[in-house]
């Protein structure tokens, strides 16, 4: 088996056929793709078992609900494939976007990772865009994760993947921001990782999704991701990013976060941190929200 595409499904009857129409059109005969039904209750794993009727490339697998990691997980205990994908079941591919990104791979076996574009946030004309790639080829962790800005668009779902990136890897159970939790470990694994400007994922806009609402527990978890990393790669623009998701956690519960202090002064917020330290700026952060919202 060549490639397997794991779809967590959990009240998706909408769009589940739609979803599993586009990867059953991406050209790629040798492939099954994993519907695993996450406790769903508005008929989806009815679905799920009449589409895994229709077409013997489906596959379908019930579970109680246990979030999207669970069902991820249980989906990599049953592939069977060279190569590991996911989508979402709420999410569509673009016509012919695995097929020569496969054939990449193949050509190319020291490449474990190989990422492709995404439109953002489609069907939101007004959040929607298009996050692309020149193609390029890095082969340290640091150097994906800084020159190619890897933390910025570390989705499960544009990326092909050798299955052994995954043999003593999970999806972390119980966590928000699961994809980053989790990215890191694959990156240390992987012998270098490519990005292609070929093919694309359209990532749904969702207002009830945490992009769009998280809480200050699940911030925690994504801050969590960012420290995981740091040990390995920092530069200024990935610093700052900690430094935003700390300010965002006191905005929501009042809580400033530990996070390891770095010589960076390059943005105003960095300079003020490293003067009067982390505490000062959340008040200070916190003190400017509220005098514009009121304006």
């Amino acid at each position: 088996m060549l490639l397997s595409v794991i779809v967590p499904v959990h009240n998706v009857s909408k769009t589940l056929r739609p979803c599993l129409t586009s990867i059953l059109q991406q050209g790629v005969r040798d492939c099954e793709v994993i519907l695993v039904d996450d406790g769903s209750t508005d008929g989806s794993g009815n679905l799920c078992d009449l589409l895994s009727a229709e077409n013997d490339r489906i596959k379908t697998f019930h579970k109680p609900n246990g979030g999207l990691s669970a069902a991820r997980n249980l989906g990599l205990d049953k592939a069977q494939g060279q190569f590991i994908t996911f989508v979402d079941s709420d999410d569509l591919l673009c016509h012919d976007t695995y097929r020569p990104i496969l054939t990449y791979l193949e050509a190319h076996p020291h490449v474990d990772i190989a990422e492709f574009p995404v439109i953002v946030h489609y069907g939101n004309p007004k959040k929607e865009y298009h996050l692309t790639f020149h193609g390029e080829v890095y082969e340290t962790l640091a150097d994906y994760w800084l020159q190619g800005r890897g933390y910025a668009h570390s989705y499960a779902w544009n990326k092909l993947y050798r299955a052994s990136l995954f043999y003593q890897v999970r999806y972390p159970v119980g966590r928000s921001f699961e994809d980053i939790l989790t990215l890191p470990h694959l990156l240390l694994q992987s012998r270098s990782i490519a990005t292609l400007s070929t093919g694309c994922y359209l990532y749904r806009w969702n207002d009830r999704g945490i992009t769009a609402s998280a809480t200050g527990q699940q911030l925690k978890d994504l801050l969590d991701g960012y420290l995981s990393i740091l040990p390995e790669a920092c530069d200024t623009r990935f610093y700052a990013q900690i430094v935003n998701v700390a300010l965002d956690i006191y905005e929501a519960t009042r809580h400033v976060p530990d996070i390891p202090d770095k010589p960076y002064m390059a943005t105003p917020k960095l300079f003020i941190k490293h003067l009067f330290g982390l505490k000062r700026l959340c008040q200070l952060n916190q003190f400017i929200h509220k005098v514009y919202r009121r304006s």
